[in-house]
């Protein structure tokens, strides 16, 4: 059984299967978005508020390192309920079979082969981008690093995770509408499921991965700096 600040996390597949029960039961698609809405405005509180702390492994309250726009939270909030939407939409009308599921590995491993692969390239560079703005500041303000604030403390585990939202959303949108296009052209249909996966591995994934790196190499940069200037 999961913690109770686990389950504060992210969107888990029960919020999602939740919802849906609630679709097929109702038959009404308001009640289903309102139920869903609620949900997620109440696993990711973050993302329903402009400012946002999170408590420090030394005891302290370390607020986000910069403050967060309207519009940031906005698009934060559509990245969140357009993820939600592809997902369920595809599992209404695609289904979950073992058919399904094998075209859609199947249509993830043939994207590099196909056309627009220069987004393989361009997403992870605006995500590695974006993820070295954060890192650096973290290193900065005397942050801890990203995964191990994530793990150490669990006060800030949804604090981390909806600010590396917030950093990444463009590039998720951006990511969903590319992946749009390339399904046009090359399966003249829409699997909505699959423009989820690879908006997030290709954006969502590598901020995750290098900001702590990153923020662990400027804070030696940091700290060399400061020695050679006492000296």
């Amino acid at each position: 059984m999961l913690s109770p600040h686990w389950r504060h996390l992210v969107v888990r597949p029960a919020i999602i299967a939740g919802s849906y029960d609630c679709f097929e039961k109702t038959g009404s698609m308001e009640r289903f978005t309102g139920h869903l809405l609620a949900l997620l405005r109440a696993r990711c509180p973050v993302l329903w508020a402009f400012r946002a702390t999170a408590h420090c492994g030394s005891g302290g309250i370390e607020k986000m390192t910069k403050a967060v726009t309207k519009s940031q939270v906005f698009l934060a909030r559509l990245v969140v309920v357009l993820i939600v939407a592809f997902v369920v939409g595809g599992l209404i009308w695609y289904g979950f079979s073992a058919e399904v599921r094998g075209r859609l590995w199947q249509n993830l491993f043939e994207r590099p082969g196909g056309p627009m692969v220069f987004r393989f390239f361009l997403q992870p560079a605006m995500a590695a981008i974006a993820a070295w703005r954060d890192g650096v500041n973290d290193a900065r303000s005397g942050r801890t690093p990203f995964f191990a604030g994530a793990l150490a403390d669990p006060a800030q585990r949804t604090v981390r995770l909806n600010e590396a939202l917030v950093a990444t959303a463009r590039i998720i949108l951006l990511g969903l509408m590319m992946d749009g296009i390339y399904q046009a052209i090359e399966f003249k249909t829409f699997h909505p499921a699959e423009a989820v996966i690879i908006a997030l591995a290709l954006a969502f994934v590598p901020y995750l991965l290098l900001r702590g790196l990153i923020a662990r190499a400027a804070r030696r940069w940091v700290g060399n700096s400061s020695s050679g200037h006492r000296q």
